[in-house]
């Protein structure tokens, strides 16, 4: 557990049941970083939480995950979560290193989350390349097309980048 996030701090991650999805960044995130956190699923919470527009849903929430810090106040979006929660719980390593250093070193880090979420988005967007509240069945044609073109024109762009990122901790 990292020396900046106190065992005290409490987080909610508000996300749907049985989706890993985008939620499952910040899971992992939690996971790595040994840091305890309440999983919470239930649909209610999740839809009142994005129709939330009281002191602690401003700005307006989009869509899941959202994140309910120590504080009450909730942020979304999975990667300024993932940004929230690196500096919190000591996720980019900067620790010993002089602010500028640091600065650097986050925005590097959020480089490669922002990275590893477009190929999540290209998988998503090739099993659903018309829409994505259809079922994949209801678009395989399209979806075939689609997966096609992800392997010969973004594969190698997404594996050589992945090869190359060092060990960052």
């Amino acid at each position: 557990m990292s020396s900046k996030a106190s065992s005290q701090e409490r987080y909610r991650l508000i996300y749907w049941d049985g989706i890993p999805g985008r939620g499952e960044f910040a899971r992992l995130a939690f996971e790595y970083a040994g840091h305890p956190y309440e999983n919470v699923t239930d649909t209610k919470i999740v839809i009142g939480n994005m129709r939330n527009v009281s002191k602690t849903g401003f700005p307006p929430h989009f869509a899941p995950p959202m994140l309910q810090l120590p504080s009450g106040q909730m942020i979304s979006q999975t990667a300024n979560i993932l940004y929230y929660l690196a500096l919190k719980l000591d996720l980019a390593g900067t620790k010993g290193l002089s602010d500028d250093e640091a600065e650097i070193r986050r925005a590097h880090v959020n480089q490669l989350v922002l990275t590893a979420l477009d190929i999540n988005d290209e998988g998503h967007d090739t099993h659903h390349p018309i829409a994505a509240g259809q079922y994949y069945e209801d678009q395989m044609p399209e979806a075939k097309r689609r997966a096609e073109a992800a392997r010969t024109e973004r594969e190698y762009s997404f594996e050589t980048t992945v090869q190359l990122v060092p060990d960052l901790r």
